[in-house]
């Protein structure tokens, strides 16, 4: 008895004192809970010990020190600089090897130095475990951040280059990252063809990438820079002398290894390349990693100019500087992300610049740029179709062009912001103020064909009938020249030959083939007091020729063997010349021009029979040059200027492949074209 009221009262005892409790103690609801921040992982150097440290998210400390090479020599990190999280899971090609293993898991990377003075990478595992890298080579674990192991010593021990590493960026698709660094070499050296100037430093990059079985490996290290064609080509030119023979081979690749190690002494093998780096970047959109910082080499001919290294999985990098000569050359608007905008019909109107573009959403839409924002201005067929503006033109207080709401072509127009279908007429091209009204190319019935037509910002209305019927005259290539309109046009009798219209009517200006075949004139272009177009009339192929208000003559025979000039070849006047693109059947298409008197080429830019210039070509005049897309043979279809005296490569913008420089357009004193850098796709650029 005495024992069950002992019990009970134990019992009372116990439950007065939680009441008490509860009546003392904070008020906290059923629904609140006490908030709990999560720890991070950090690193720390203990300068009592001259040792980095490790602490993990419970707060315990571990010494970072790993066992390497193959004799399992410990290595000590004297300086901890930076710590990276790898949240994430065991590639695929990993996954079968740690299923079992989930403590192998990689949980984070630190950076820091060795106490032999070498920067060095850790791993960090899920058990808090820390491990060197796998190395390349032999297979064995370092966490040396420097160069292959038979240069460590000459590099570092002969000639003074001392490694620095400063950030890791990543992980990419590949589960990969990268560590930037730069190498200096503080004392510098002189062996004649060998001359490394005393403070020299040169920034460079080490990959980390995952492989099977759950290792990681490093990439020795890697020079941020574009190297120049010769130095690709002598490799190339190697490789093929080396591949097939087994013992030849071994010795390419040995040769190979220790050479790409002599980048640091022959840095003029790179035509650009970043000195150090200032900021640092992953683009996961774009799967790139980005890096900026002062660049040197050939191609800088600059002082003090900064350079974007864009750095691909596959080791390939470009670098885009910010000055090129006194000139900055840039990507202006990125405006497809995934792929290419293709900005095209640049045209200046109401303080802005408006083209063509692709946004990868919209399709191809109407857009204006202002000098810093590129924005869509209208999306006339909407969702992913395109309504393809082309042919703009400025006329009155509107910016019109032909587009396709999904019915079909017609004509329309924007003040800015939006766009209107303003008339019921299909197909309107080439459309070009005259008199005070906008006339094109259109037809209001397929019966009808394409005749000029003429619109004064309200109605619209029919010049003259030239060809009745289905075909219609076609008017293309409209230009104002002595007060009249010219074009290129077919009456049904003629074939295709130079017409004017006062407008009101169309009258024949040139019949320059009678036989009714049609001289098909092309990209007429005022020179001077005279209009000169490409035609093919009269037995020598496409040239050159002239009409001076009454006749047409033809002015050249560049290539007796066929055509010289092509009929998708546009010219343009500068430096008091018309110039063009040409090929005389011995040098290929190349840059020429004619002076008024004679037809001269400006240079052999492709030198042979190589064509220089691409078809058909795009010019633009700016700031005293001449600009063009032109190909040298060597580095692709790049930008390329004319001053007068002499043509150069103004930029290899793409240096995997061409970046096919075109649709220029001057805005606000800067030059605007459509470019592909080969990460970014075709894009606005931006030269001032």
């Amino acid at each position: 008895m005495k024992t069950k009221h002992l019990f009970m009262g134990m019992c009372l005892f116990l439950f007065l004192l939680a009441s008490c409790s509860q009546l003392v103690g904070p008020s906290q609801s059923a629904t609140e809970q006490p908030t709990l921040q999560k720890a991070t992982l950090s690193v720390e150097t203990d300068l009592s010990r001259v040792q980095g440290v490790y602490i993990n998210e419970k707060g315990a400390r571990f010494d970072i020190v790993s066992q390497e090479g193959s004799d399992g020599t410990s290595v000590n990190c004297v300086e901890a600089l930076q710590i990276v999280e790898v949240n994430q899971e065991p590639l695929a090609t990993m996954a079968s090897h740690l299923s079992a293993r989930p403590e192998k898991l990689l949980k984070a990377l630190v950076l820091g130095r060795r106490n032999d003075g070498f920067p060095g990478l850790w791993l960090i595992y899920k058990d808090d475990s820390i491990q060197a890298v796998q190395d390349n080579e032999e297979g064995g674990k370092s966490s040396k951040l420097a160069e292959t192991k038979e240069m460590n010593w000459l590099l570092h021990g002969v000639f003074g280059w001392v490694y620095h590493a400063q950030q890791i960026l990543g992980p990419d698709s590949q589960g990969g990252y990268i560590i930037v660094g730069y190498a200096e070499n503080p004392k510098g050296f002189d062996l004649g063809r060998w001359e490394i100037k005393p403070g020299t430093t040169v920034a460079v990059y080490w990959r980390l990438a995952p492989y099977p079985h759950g290792f990681y490996r490093l990439s020795r290290a890697r020079i941020i820079g574009q190297p120049s064609a010769n130095y690709v080509k002598h490799w190339k030119e190697i490789d093929q002398d080396f591949h097939g023979e087994s013992h030849r081979h071994h010795l390419y690749q040995f040769l190979h290894s220790v050479f790409s190690s002599f980048r640091l002494f022959f840095l003029d093998w790179f035509d650009i390349y970043l000195t150090n780096f200032i900021s640092a970047s992953y683009d996961k959109q774009k799967d790139v990693y980005l890096v900026t910082g002062p660049a040197d080499g050939p191609a800088v001919k600059m002082k003090g100019q900064t350079g974007t290294a864009t750095i691909k999985l596959d080791g390939i990098i470009t670098i885009t500087l910010e000055q090129i000569g006194e000139k900055t050359l840039s990507l202006a608007a990125d405006i497809n992300a995934s792929g290419s905008s293709s900005p095209a019909g640049l045209t200046v109107f109401g303080g802005k610049l408006y083209f063509r573009a692709n946004d990868g959403f919209s399709g191809a839409e109407p857009w204006s740029f202002d000098g810093t924002n590129a924005v869509q201005v209208a999306d006339i067929r909407a969702g992913s179709a395109s309504s393809t503006p082309r042919y703009l033109a400025v006329f009155g207080t509107g910016l019109y062009f032909q587009a396709t709401d999904g019915s079909d072509f017609r004509l329309f127009c924007t003040s800015g912001s939006g766009a209107t279908r303003v008339t019921d007429l299909y197909l309107p091209i080439y459309l070009t103020v005259f008199g005070g009204q906008l006339f094109m190319g259109a037809y209001d019935t397929p019966a009808n064909g394409e005749e000029l037509w003429r619109y004064d910002g309200t109605t619209a209305a029919l010049v003259q009938d030239l060809n009745p019927g289905g075909l219609g005259g076609y008017p293309s290539y409209l230009t104002v020249y002595n007060n009249q309109l010219y074009f290129q046009a077919d009456d049904g009798t003629t074939g295709k030959e130079l017409y004017r219209s006062d407008g009101s009517s169309i009258s024949l200006a040139a019949d320059i083939p009678p036989s009714g075949s049609g001289s098909v004139p092309s990209f007429l272009t005022l020179f001077g007091s005279d209009l000169y177009f490409v035609a093919n009339g009269d037995g020598y192929g496409a040239e050159l020729w002239r009409f001076n208000g009454s006749s047409a003559a033809r002015i050249t025979d560049l290539n007796t063997s066929g055509d010289s000039l092509s009929t998708q070849s546009p010219m343009v006047v500068y430096d008091n010349a018309l110039y063009f693109c040409a090929d005389d059947g011995s040098t290929g298409v190349e840059l020429w021009k004619y002076n008024g008197v004679t037809a001269l080429r400006v240079a052999d830019i492709n030198p042979g029979t190589g064509h220089g210039l691409t078809q058909p070509a795009s010019f633009a005049v700016y700031n005293g040059a001449l600009y063009f897309g032109a190909d040298d043979g060597t580095h692709g279809t790049e930008l390329w200027s004319y001053n007068g005296s002499s043509v150069q490569m103004v930029k290899d913008i793409n240096p995997a492949g061409s970046s096919f420089p075109k649709e220029f357009g001057v805005f606000n004193n800067k030059l605007y074209f459509q470019a592909d850098n080969g990460t970014s796709g075709a894009e606005l650029w931006v030269l001032y």
